[in-house]
């Protein structure tokens, strides 16, 4: 439904239809490597970390009653609910600078083994449930055990938001894998996010998010994945499909960043009843047991 106005808007908030959440994220008690993206769904805090446990290589739904996503509140059909607001600020001055991208979560392909050069097949016993087309669904790999220390390349095979099958997340030659000769990575970190660790960088990464093939628009399911060369040690990642929302950066310890989705940046992006909300960190120095506050304002109407 939405608002017809901001007078709407306003009257909706004052009659009790708003809700304000709050999260406070601890980063890795190892030291994190400037310039990569990390999961915070991962960090301890609260929310509670996401452990990325189920079923070899199948298909998990996530919901906000699973543990670790941000509280949004209750479901408000045949309403809509909206991202009114999202502030954020670190209180260790090591956490910055800092780009948070808060995503739905959708679902997640748990135990692929970085240390396999065999293909790994998914099973999709069950479908994204929200997005349900796939339009806007992006993917991303996350180590969830100690990474891997050699570099590597990776092939996903996927769906499209229009049904086409066999469709490729990521080109062999293209992207390389975070990890590092020096020290092996940490359990969070996105594998194609960012540098190696110390001055060493991977100079084929593509940022947080799995490339889609030239012209998609989305993602339904996945089938496969298959890396060029072992990892170098047996570790394990998950793939998560979700549904980028919005996003707020901050640079100083202890000064409130805040994005206004009304004011600064109309847009007013929608939460789905049932979203798992968290969110996706971009690390700009290296950082130890950094501290991650912030608050997420929604309004239905």
């Amino acid at each position: 439904m939405g608002f017809s106005s901001v007078k709407d808007m306003v009257d909706k908030m004052e009659a009790g239809q708003t809700l304000t959440s709050f999260f406070r994220k601890h980063t890795s008690q190892q030291s994190e490597w400037a310039g990569n993206w990390y999961d915070t769904a991962s960090y301890r805090g609260m929310p509670l970390p996401l452990i990325y446990y189920g079923t070899d290589l199948e298909a998990t739904l996530l919901n906000y009653r699973s543990v670790g996503g941000l509280y949004h509140g209750e479901n408000v059909a045949p309403a809509t609910k909206h991202i009114y607001k999202v502030s954020a600020f670190s209180s260790t001055s090591n956490a910055n600078p800092c780009h948070l991208i808060l995503c739905d979560y959708l679902m997640f392909y748990p135990e692929i083994e970085t240390n396999s050069i065999a293909v790994q097949n998914f099973t999709n016993p069950v479908t994204i449930p929200r997005y349900t087309t796939g339009e806007g669904v992006k993917a991303f790999l996350v180590y969830t055990s100690e990474a891997g220390i050699l570099p590597q390349k990776v092939r996903v095979t996927y769906t499209n938001s229009q049904g086409v099958t066999g469709r490729c997340l990521g080109r062999m030659p293209a992207i390389t894998m975070a990890g590092s000769p020096l020290v092996p990575g940490i359990p969070g970190l996105i594998m194609t996010g960012g540098a190696w660790s110390g001055t060493l960088q991977a100079p084929h990464n593509h940022g947080v998010f799995l490339p889609l093939a030239e012209g998609d628009t989305g993602i339904q399911s996945v089938q496969n994945i298959q890396f060029n060369t072992p990892s170098g040690i047996s570790s394990q990642a998950a793939l998560v499909l979700c549904k980028p929302l919005c996003s707020v950066a901050f640079n100083n310890a202890f000064a409130m960043s805040e994005r206004n989705y009304w004011m600064h940046l109309p847009s007013l992006p929608r939460v789905m009843d049932g979203a798992y909300l968290a969110f996706l960190r971009y690390g700009g120095s290296a950082s130890v047991g950094s501290l991650i506050w912030g608050q997420l304002d929604v309004v239905w109407g």
